[in-house]
Formats: C-alpha cells, sequence, structure tokens
C-alpha cells in the first residue's frame, strides 16, 4: 500500500465472508462426526467402532479438501482484486495469516502465489503434516515467503514429529522460517471465545496470544517493510 493508506488490518476489523464460510464448514463437520461417533457408540462393538470411525475420518478429510481447493481460487481472486487497486502497491508483497484450519490455508497460498506472498504465519494450525501426497509441509520448495509457524502444546502432544518435518522441508527448499512450540498452550489459545477445556481452564491464553501477536507483527515489519 502507499504510505498514507498503509495499516494492518486486524482480526477484529476483518469481515472476509469466505474465512467464515471455512469457519461455518468446519464447525458443521465437526458436529456432524460428533453425532456420528456418539450414534455408533451404541450399537457397535470396539473394533467396528474404529472401523467406521476411520471411515467417517475419512470423509471428513475429503470435504476439508474440498472446502481448502474453494480457498484457493478465493485467494487468486482476492489477491487479482487488491493488485486492481490504485491504493496498492504491487512491488511491494502480501502477508497472510491463518488460524487453525487457516495453517494449511496460509501455506497453500503462499505455494500457489509464490510472487505475491511475502510472509505467512500460521497458529496453532491443523493438518500442517500429514501422511497424504497433498500435505501442506510438501509444499515448501513452492514458496517463498518467509513464515512463521506457532505450534501449540496440545497439538505437539499428539503428532510431535510434525514441527520437525516442518522444520527440515523449509530448511531442504531453503525458505526462512520459524517453528517455535508455545509450551503449556492448548489448541486455539490465540481466540478469545474459545470454550472452556473439560476441566474447567480456558483454551484462550492471553499472554501467548500477545506473544505471537507480537511475532506476526515482526514477520510482516522484517519480509514486508
Amino acid at each position: 500500500m502507499n504510505s498514507e493508506s498503509e495499516r494492518i488490518i486486524t482480526p477484529e476489523e476483518s469481515s472476509d465472508p469466505s474465512t467464515e464460510r471455512l469457519k461455518q464448514d468446519i464447525e458443521h463437520t465437526r458436529e456432524d462426526l460428533s453425532e456420528t461417533v456418539a450414534a455408533l457408540e451404541e450399537r457397535l462393538s470396539p473394533s467396528q467402532l474404529r472401523a467406521a470411525i476411520r471411515e467417517e475420518v475419512h470423509e471428513v478429510e475429503q470435504k476439508v479438501r474440498t472446502v481448502l481447493g474453494e480457498q484457493m481460487s478465493d485467494a487468486k481472486a482476492f489477491t487479482a482484486w487488491l493488485d486492481s487497486q490504485a491504493s496498492v502497491a504491487k512491488n511491494r508483497k502480501i502477508g497472510t495469516q491463518g488460524y487453525c484450519m487457516g495453517g494449511p490455508l496460509i501455506m497453500k497460498t503462499a505455494a500457489t502465489l509464490p510472487n505475491r506472498i511475502g510472509a505467512a504465519a500460521s497458529f496453532h494450525g491443523g493438518g500442517l503434516v500429514t501422511a497424504n501426497p497433498d500435505s501442506p509441509h510438501l509444499l515448501a520448495p513452492k514458496i517463498k515467503a518467509h513464515m512463521y509457524i506457532g505450534i501449540a502444546a496440545s497439538d505437539d502432544a499428539t503428532q510431535p514429529d510434525a514441527k520437525d518435518k516442518l522444520k527440515e522441508a523449509f530448511a531442504a527448499a531453503k525458505v526462512p522460517a520459524e517453528v517455535e512450540l508455545y509450551v503449556g498452550t492448548q489448541h486455539g489459545w490465540c481466540m478469545k471465545d474459545m470454550p472452556k477445556q473439560a476441566n474447567g481452564m480456558p483454551i484462550y491464553n492471553q499472554v501467548d496470544a500477545e506473544k505471537a501477536w507480537g511475532k506476526l507483527l515482526a514477520l510482516y515489519k522484517a519480509a514486508l517493510a
């Protein structure tokens, strides 16, 4: 942007309908999965239940892939629209950040638009490393942006090798990146409206949320200035 109009849009100011649609799709999928599992538990043996859950998870993964594909079309369209605005300096790079399922989105966006995306950050991102051939971390060779990946401790506990695979992928592709574990945090720690944990403790962590915001601003200042 030009200096007289340059500013950072905060999450509270954003009203991106694409992001809202993604949130709704994920929430509906989560509700459907919970209802399906509850119903299956009432009538299946443990082994049958495990097989049924695997099938349901596979269907959920397919839905998420469909949503992510749609989001990449949106990312291209949004970037083209921005570049058509007189107030946008096309010789400067774009920054993007994502939370939860927004994590894969920022990596896919950076890989899809490498000449426009100069910085990308993920906070408690889900599905950044999978066993599938389209895993986001495998896109590192296509990325030119500076990357920051903030990982929740609870996510690390269930997939402890993900952070190492991300670091290895970025290093092999010579992508400037920082992958940081937020010790003691739960998935969703950046969001004030997250529900409480089963033990009554909040998921939102103000100290680490502010640290994450500081990391984002530092990333943008270094990569986009």
